[in-house]
């Protein structure tokens, strides 16, 4: 009896996978309920090595998901600490440009003739001035901080003499030169009280002299020239070769 109970048994077993088609036919021959039970056996080992990995798999999963966690946490820190420096640095070079500013009125204070002070004669001037020291155009700006700067070198009468003179044989440029000469055409060394100003207005007035001698001896060179042309091409008919 306890033979046909463990058959039945065995042959429920056998049924249930082969229903669930883990095996192929259902024998009632003892040897091939071994051989099942032994597949089934097999099959469960499997099954217990899928459930480690699956468990293996969850594991990665926990762990990826802490150190991503970890990471955004870090990053945040390493943002906070990287803006609060910035944040130190940016007060700091607030501090240093304020401290240049003030250093700076206190310099514009100290000038003697400040450049929102000085007639409207003095700033044309010192912008002609200035455009042909430093060969480039500059604003026309009555608030100029970069004239008022200037001016404290330029009130050095032996130093300007110096400037000038190194600048004598410069080719200026077309925009300076109209300057100059809308500036001479308007002022005469006579509108100035300051010494320094009427030095260098006489000189701007000696430097569109020689613009102008300069503009004057081209047109006759250029006049010769073509009168030459013309004589060697009549008298010698031969192509005059400058």
């Amino acid at each position: 009896n306890a033979n046909d109970r463990c058959k039945e048994c065995c042959q429920k077993i056998i049924s249930i996978y082969h229903q669930k088609g883990l095996i192929k036919e259902s024998y009632n021959c003892s040897s091939h309920v071994r051989q099942n039970l032994a597949n089934a056996a097999s099959l469960g080992e499997r099954i217990e090595e899928l459930h480690a990995k699956i468990k293996e798999k969850e594991a990665l999963v926990k762990l990826k998901e802490k150190i991503a966690k970890d990471a955004h946490e870090t990053k945040k820190l390493l943002m906070g600490e990287i803006q609060a420096s910035v944040d130190e640095r940016m007060d700091k070079l607030n501090q240093i440009v304020h401290s240049i500013e003030k250093l700076s009125r206190q310099d514009m204070a100290s000038i003697p003739q400040s450049a929102d002070r000085l007639v409207e004669n003095e700033r044309q001037l010192l912008e002609v001035l200035l455009a042909i020291i430093f060969l480039k155009e500059i604003p026309d700006n009555k608030h100029s901080a970069f004239i008022t700067r200037t001016l404290s070198v330029l009130m050095d009468k032996d130093q300007l003499v110096a400037i000038l003179r190194a600048r004598r044989d410069t080719a200026f440029s077309e925009a300076t030169v109209k300057r100059i000469k809308t500036f001479t055409q308007k002022w005469s060394s006579d509108k100035f009280d300051k010494p320094v100003f009427k030095m260098i207005a006489k000189f701007l007035f000696g430097l569109m002299k020689k613009i102008n001698l300069k503009v004057l001896l081209e047109a006759r060179y250029e006049k010769l020239e073509e009168v030459n042309r013309t004589l060697i091409q009549t008298e010698l008919g031969i192509e005059y070769c400058k």
